[in-house]
């Protein structure tokens, strides 16, 4: 069994893209702010992380950040919540490095989640996965057939070799939008990024090419509500459409 103090009890959240996919169908507030059944969809994604025993979220804003503030405020449930603003657009990977380089008290390890992306991942098995405390352990999930998303490659002990394999409509493992961070090594890996950076294509790739990135395979649901498709079918499913 897991000692608790394995499993991360903090989630950064990135909440402050454009959302361009998804402004045809939700003009009028940032992506994390789509309604589900009359209420937010960052409210329903923290209330399944506060299930599994996170108690504050730090906030990634940027576009609209105030419609997100003034909503929540600095609690949530019980939960603390703070936010980093970016003035400016910086990519996920800039998104990040202003949150772990900002005066909060960042230390130990955090929960990384797209404001945009829902999954239902384990914690304890993702901690599980991450027992030798790699910078990053990333939640994967299998579809079945690609058609959308850069596909992820492992090694046999689990360890992410490649990322961005092209789409092809073939099965495929991807990155779900949920890692696990050791936030002091990530943050001596940031310092030779500029300040627009991609996660993926840019920290993650680099990690990766020296055997710092472990993959957690999961069964869980995995819905990307910035496309309109995917917005339908999650308020199908968890609310009204």
């Amino acid at each position: 069994m897991l000692s608790p103090d394995v499993l991360p009890k903090q989630a950064i959240i990135l909440a402050g893209g454009l959302g361009t996919r998804l402004r045809a169908v939700v003009p009028d507030r940032p992506k994390p702010m789509a309604l589900v059944g009359g209420r937010p969809f960052l409210e329903i994604l923290m209330e399944y992380h506060l299930s599994q025993g996170i108690t504050r979220f730090i906030l990634s804003v940027g576009w609209m950040a105030e419609c997100i503030i003034g909503y929540f405020g600095n609690t949530f449930r019980g939960a603390s919540l703070e936010y980093v603003r970016e003035e400016e657009p910086s990519g996920t990977g800039g998104a990040l490095a202003l949150v772990l380089n900002s005066t909060l008290d960042l230390g130990g390890r955090a929960l990384l989640l797209n404001g945009d992306t829902w999954l239902t991942v384990s914690l304890p098995q993702l901690a599980a996965d991450a027992a030798d405390r790699p910078p990053v352990t990333m939640t994967l999930v299998g579809v079945a057939a690609n058609d959308r998303y850069g596909g992820v490659e492992l090694d046999a002990p689990g360890r992410v070799r490649r990322f961005g394999l092209p789409p092809g409509g073939n099965p495929a493992l991807i990155n779900a939008g949920c890692c696990l961070l050791e936030i002091e090594t990530v943050r001596d890996a940031l310092t030779d990024f500029p300040p627009r950076f991609s996660l993926e294509q840019d920290l993650f790739a680099s990690l990766a090419e020296h055997g710092l990135v472990r993959g957690s395979v999961q069964d869980a649901e995995f819905l990307d509500i910035g496309v309109p498709d995917d917005y339908r079918r999650f308020c199908a499913a968890h609310g009204a459409g």
